[in-house]
């Protein structure tokens, strides 16, 4: 394949029309138009690396996408063969995951797909989602599938602030996909019912609406939970318009290291910010925690595990806020891509310290 998720979204041209006629309202496409995630063009020179903001549809209960593309003519084959791409490679970790991680490995089909749920692990606000499609309607052979599917935890459907992919592999067993979903933060305890609904997807740019495949499972985040550490912060950072940005928490496990802040707006407009930390470990190792979701007041910054790395026998990060507003919408279309320059932004404040050992 030679483009990765985002390139794909990227092409999307979504007839908001479209999806008036399929059920959704004003409020939700509001969402769909309004929820951003951005992705890194990592063919760039390091110096002028460019963020690409792009416009995601995510409504109440989309929580991940996934492309398929076949060759046109290839065989349908009825049984998806096990997927040999664990999350641990989609995150480009070399730990052994196994205790964090609940293995479904289960097929479910419809008329039109076959879809296997490899495995899954539940990291506090984020769903991490392995699974390997294919299609079984021989009139989708050749075409990009986008799957926008559904997740219900115990019994209640989540709201989710972002999707994203992490990467994808396609081999004799279909195309294999991990995806990380983030949702309003939440603190989970014990045996949780999980349920992941696949009925809406994008068939070549076009809505449509199919046949539901249900997956129900059991897991737990409370193994995960006991081995994440948690630092308090209270880190305050005054923007140009008086809104005021605090860093609240800390948090970093084997899955990920994450920042999580909150935008007090002083009754200013709503206008969404993209936001930086950049910095390096006491031992010299540098990074970036990178905007991963937001909403109007507040989100997460997380580290990206194949570009940054904290040594495990660092004390301590040292980082610098920047960060560039941009406007909720514009005159272009709506699949035009914000490209955001190192150089637009802008420092907000002077580096601070976390002690992390």
């Amino acid at each position: 394949m030679s483009k990765n998720i985002y390139d794909i979204l990227n092409d999307y041209n979504i007839n908001f029309d479209e999806l008036k006629e399929e059920g959704f309202n004003d409020i939700e496409k509001k969402k769909i138009k309004c929820n951003i995630k951005k992705s890194i063009n990592k063919n760039s020179e390091k110096s002028s690396m460019r963020k690409k903001i792009i416009i995601a549809a995510t409504l109440v209960g989309i929580i991940s996408i996934g492309l398929i593309r076949t060759d046109v003519g290839a065989t349908v084959v009825d049984n998806i063969k096990k997927a040999s791409y664990d999350i641990a490679t989609f995150l480009g970790i070399k730990k052994d995951l196994s205790p964090y991680k609940t293995v479904v490995n289960k097929t479910l089909s419809n008329y039109e797909l076959e879809i296997q749920l490899n495995e899954v692990i539940l990291d506090n606000d984020e769903l991490i989602i392995s699974s390997t499609f294919k299609p079984k309607d021989t009139k989708l052979e050749g075409k990009s599938i986008s799957l926008l599917p559904e997740i219900i935890v115990n019994g209640d459907p989540l709201g989710v602030t972002r999707v994203g992919g992490l990467g994808e592999v396609v081999d004799e067993s279909g195309y294999s996909a991990a995806i990380e979903c983030s949702f309003k933060e939440e603190e989970f305890n014990g045996d949780l019912d999980i349920k992941i609904i696949y009925r809406d997807m994008f068939i070549d740019q076009e809505f449509k609406r199919t046949e539901p495949i249900t997956f129900e499972f059991t897991t737990s985040s409370e193994e995960l939970s006991k081995n994440t550490k948690k630092i308090e912060l209270n880190n305050r950072f005054i923007l140009e318009n008086g809104a005021e940005l605090k860093l609240n928490k800390y948090t970093s496990n084997a899955i990920s290291k994450k920042i999580y802040y909150s935008i007090d707006r002083k009754n200013n407009e709503e206008v969404p910010y993209y936001i930086e930390l950049k910095g390096k470990d006491n031992e010299g190792n540098e990074m970036i925690f990178r905007l991963n979701n937001g909403t109007s007041g507040g989100g997460v910054l997380k580290l990206d595990n194949k570009e940054s790395k904290i040594s495990e026998t660092a004390t301590s990060i040292t980082l610098t806020p920047y960060l560039i507003q941009f406007p909720v919408e514009s005159n272009k279309s709506n699949n035009d891509i914000e490209e955001i320059n190192d150089n637009n932004l802008l420092q907000i404040g002077e580096e601070f310290s976390i002690q992390i050992n």
